[in-house]
């Protein structure tokens, strides 16, 4: 569906001072930075604080903190989507929805998980929990699962479409229900190269 302004919505409208998206308050746009004239979106005011932290060394860089909820998401998965898939056009980090479109021209939003303990009733249930976020836009999504995040290896690798999840907060497989979605599975084998050139590297 395609969404057209009128010249004076445009006229109107704010973008962001750094990536140039529509700024839409309540959405990607803070009250507060519309009130003091801050025309930046969440996605690069994040950055920007990051950023910030990064060089004040309150935080290390992503790319050598484990711990930052980016280094999985984006550090890891995303470097592996890159290297693995090919002729791959990579988006911006503030990009909504999506982080690559393969070269058949799909939308490939990039998920990974390290597998997590969930105690109940003194029975512990082990899961990977993909956040979806009812994303409808992405075509795909590349869940990778890895055993934990010191060691970051690569379990399970499924590239899933988009109208078998798209309506769930989270996905979340669990080792015994692994089968049910070999249909999506890939090749691993590549992805592992791939993470344990990135750990090699980043010793």
């Amino acid at each position: 569906m395609v969404f057209i302004m009128s010249l004076n919505e445009y006229s109107d409208s704010k973008f962001c001072n750094r990536c140039g998206i529509l700024l839409i308050v309540g959405d990607n746009w803070c009250k507060s930075h519309k009130k003091f004239y801050n025309y930046t979106c969440k996605g690069c005011e994040n950055i920007r604080v990051k950023n910030r932290n990064y060089i004040t060394g309150r935080n290390k860089p992503m790319y050598e903190n484990k711990k930052c909820s980016s280094y999985l998401g984006i550090y890891i998965s995303e470097q592996v989507l890159s290297k693995v898939f090919n002729n791959v056009e990579v988006m911006p980090p503030t990009n909504p929805s999506y982080d690559f479109i393969c070269n058949k021209g799909k939308k490939i939003d990039v998920k990974s998980s390290c597998i997590r303990i969930d105690n109940i009733n003194n029975v512990k249930y082990f899961k990977w929990n993909f956040k979806i976020r009812k994303n409808t836009v992405a075509d795909y999504f590349l869940c990778i699962a890895f055993d934990n995040r010191e060691d970051l290896n690569p379990l399970h690798v499924w590239l899933i479409p988009g109208n078998e999840v798209n309506r769930k907060q989270t996905a979340s497989i669990s080792p015994s229900t692994t089968h049910k979605w070999d249909k999506y599975r890939i090749n691993i084998d590549k992805v592992t190269e791939c993470c344990n050139k990135l750990k090699e590297e980043n010793k």
